[in-house]
Formats: C-alpha cells, structure tokens, sequence
C-alpha cells in the first residue's frame, strides 16, 4: 500500500505504460518472486493535515488504507510537501510531525507496519520558498532520526537529489516542473526500496 500524493500518483509519469514507481516496485517484487500487491492510494494534490485534493491523509486514513483487505505495510512519502505550498496558514514542522505521527500510531493499532520516506527536493518548483526548504529539511531530519517512529525508511530525498544541488532535483530525474520525477525519476525511488522489508 502506498499512501501519498502526486508523485506517486503517477504525474509526469508516462501515461499507461506502468511507469510509476509503485509499479516498477510491483514489477521488482514479482521478479524476486514475492507475492505481495502493491495499491497505489497516491492523489495528486493531496495533503497530509488538510483537505485538498480530497480527504487529507488522516481523515482517509481509515478508509483507503485499514479497510482494503490484507493490508500489512503502508509507504508514506509526498503528502506533506503539499502542505505548506497550498495552504493559506502553512502548518508547522512540528504539526508535520505529529500528523505523521498520528498515523504511525493508526498503522500500529492495526499491526500495519509504516515505511516513512523522505520529501524529494523541489526547489525552482512554483510554490518553492526558502522557508518550505526549511520545513523540508527539519521533516527529513525526523524521518532520519532514530527517534521517528517509522519502521523502516526509504531516503527518496537522496535518490534523486542533485550532489551539486541537493535542494533540486537531479536534472536526469526532473520531470519538468522541478517537483515531480520523470520516468529515470521514477525508478530511482522504486530501486530505493528495500524488497526485504516485504518478505
């Protein structure tokens, strides 16, 4: 399961031809023969703490995560990076916190285990300011820490960073709006995820 936004969603992807990394994930857990489904539950726009593109992460937590049948681990990445970009209030690091921390707690409940993965660079993006950037890096810091709660990590944020540039994008992998990977893009963050956590 994977519960995020747009650019698991698929946008900047090509179109029909499975190239999103939730598929290329599926595609590389079939070719190690393990039986395990991937449901992409990625909405483009949407929002870890607030409703934008539909129901935020929390309030659809329940519903498109707990209730689709045979659940057993849940990847969260790109919902929070919409939250400061689109909202008229920007919520804080710290109310970013604790809404992944919440649903942390939701996942455990219900003895789902919660694959964090770090915010992807964006900067050039159109609603890209210093003081997102900032908000950006202290996430990733938690996400990083032994203290964050998640059971696993996926560093998405080092994937496909620029070295020279780590708050852009890797020109290979940008998808053209600086916020959302191309198809290279794509499978960097898919060949990132360690398939022995699904074992």
């Amino acid at each position: 399961m994977t519960l995020e936004a747009s650019i698991t969603e698929g946008y900047k992807a090509t179109d029909s031809e499975n190239e999103r990394w939730p598929d290329i994930l599926s595609q590389r857990l079939a070719s190690q023969e393990i039986r395990v489904g991937v449901l992409n539950e990625g909405i483009s726009g949407n929002r870890l703490l607030h409703a934008g593109a539909g129901a935020s992460a929390e309030a659809r937590f329940e519903r498109d995560l707990v209730e689709q049948p045979g659940v057993r681990w849940v990847i969260f990445a790109d919902d929070p990076i919409n939250d400061p970009g689109s909202a008229r209030s920007p919520p804080t690091l710290q109310a970013l916190i604790e809404g992944t921390e919440w649903l942390i707690a939701a996942a455990h409940k219900d003895h789902i285990l919660f694959y964090c993965s770090t915010l992807t660079p964006f900067e050039w993006a159109d609603y890209w300011t210093p003081a997102e950037e900032v908000t950006r890096e202290g996430f990733n810091e938690f996400l990083r820490s032994r203290s964050n709660g998640c059971d696993a990590v996926t560093d998405q944020d080092e994937m496909t960073r620029d070295p020279a540039h780590p708050t852009r994008f890797l020109p290979a992998y940008d998808g053209g709006d600086h916020l959302h990977p191309n198809n290279a893009g794509h499978h960097a963050i898919a060949d990132g995820v360690d398939l022995s956590l699904f074992r």
